[in-house]
Order: structure tokens, then sequence, then C-alpha cells
């Protein structure tokens, strides 16, 4: 049986609100149980990933980037969710953990500025090209609207999604995957380089960080393995903090 160097993710839109902003994105992230779409979307099929290079490529690899709701029950993901975002200035009529500590349903999240978050639409493949990831984007969705996001999540067919996403750059978040990963990791800098952030480049999230750029230059042209590693890891540490995409 041979680990299949994929990538399933779900990426945000960093180039205009709600998702540019970082807490908003790790707070996603900190509710979104891989270890439930592993066991009941994927019957065990594959592995929880943490960081966009997979564990089974060891030498690149970085197993200590920032791991979301790592251990953490639903309402304990929930809880930390909520007080993430309540510390950013997000607010809510109806909290999701009320003051005895309870899980509650929502009322719809407030952004700092005290406006109502828009709805905001999930783009996933259709059911007949790929289940597991529309279904997924379901259970994002579900996951999500427990803290009072107004999401929602659309199938679209792979094609116009491709072009929306990659072309247009007209989109909220999206769910999609990398079924045949190189083994070298240069793909971590055409991903999040801001330089790709253009019309069908691979930078889909519009990511732009000047330290990583700087990194990922380095690395691109560093020849000795040790040293790249190095930057390489530094690398997926610093995505798995600013979590453009979410394995």
């Amino acid at each position: 049986f041979n680990k299949k160097s994929a990538l399933y993710y779900l990426g945000f839109n960093l180039r205009k609100a709600p998702f540019n902003d970082k807490v908003l994105r790790q707070a996603v992230a900190t509710v979104i149980n891989k270890e439930f779409i592993l066991t009941r979307i994927l019957q065990n099929f594959g592995t929880p990933m943490h960081s966009v290079v997979p564990s089974g490529n060891h030498f690149w690899h970085n197993p200590n980037v920032r791991k979301y709701g790592q251990e953490l029950d639903h309402d304990q993901r929930i809880k930390l969710a909520h007080e993430m975002l309540k510390g950013a200035g997000y607010s809510w009529d109806t909290p999701p953990v009320n003051q005895e500590g309870k899980i509650v349903a929502p009322s719809d999240i407030r952004l700092p500025s005290g406006e109502p978050m828009e709805k905001f639409v999930i783009l996933t493949p259709p059911a007949d090209y790929d289940p597991k990831r529309a279904f997924a984007g379901t259970m994002v969705q579900e996951w999500v609207r427990e803290l009072g996001l107004p999401a929602s999540a659309r199938p679209m067919a792979f094609a116009s999604l491709l072009d929306t996403v990659k072309g247009k750059h007209e989109f909220d978040a999206f769910i999609l995957g990398y079924g045949q990963l190189d083994l070298d990791p240069d793909y971590l800098r055409s991903f999040f380089d801001s330089g790709n952030d253009k019309p069908r480049g691979w930078n889909m999230s519009g990511y732009n960080n000047p330290e990583f750029d700087r990194i990922a230059e380095k690395s691109a042209s560093e020849m000795n393995p040790e040293l790249r590693q190095k930057l390489i890891h530094e690398m997926q540490k610093i995505i798995m903090a600013d979590v453009p995409y979410l394995p």
C-alpha cells in the first residue's frame, strides 16, 4: 500500500473580507474536525494532515507546525474558536457559548466593525465528480455555522470551479485537492509566493507575506539539502500560522 503524496484542503480568499482576517481563518481551522472527516468520509483511507507537505514525505515534512484543535473534543473546539473570535472583536446577539459555558445555537456573527458578516459560500467539486470533497464542504458548513458564520457549501462543475477560483478570483472559500504532489516541495513557493497571485496563477488564495516570499526565494536556489530543509520547514510553519490553506 503506497500512501499517495496528495493534499486535500480548504482554501480561503485572502484578498477581501472576511477571510483577509487571520484570526477568522484560525478559528475556522479550529472547529474543523479532521479525524471525523478521516473516519466518516474517508473510511480511514488517509491520514490527517497538519502541514501542506504530506507526513509521508519525511525529509521535507515539518511535524512541528501549529495544529488547530488538536486533541480537543467538539465542544472544546467551539469554545476555543469562540474565545479567539471574541478576543479579535467579533460579537453576537446570542453567542455560541452562553454564560454557563454551554454550547448553544448562536445568532449570526458580527464583524469587529459591528456589521453583520455577509453570507459566504464554500465552493466544492460536484458530488458525482468527488463525493468526498463535496461532503467535506457540507461538514465544514455545519461546523462554522455553530460559530454563527453564515456559510453555505455549493457544489460547482469542476471546470467552472477552477475558473472561478484560479481565473477570476471571485470566491470566499473552496475545497480542492492535488492528487499527486511532487516529492520536491517547491510547490510551496508556487502556491503561496505573492508573485503567483495573478489570474491563472497558482497562488489561488491571494496569500501575500513578504517574509514567506523571502524564504521561498532563498529555498529555490539553496543547493545544500540540509539548509534547504530548514527553509522548507520554516515555510510550512509560516503557512500553518497564517492558514491561507487548511490541509
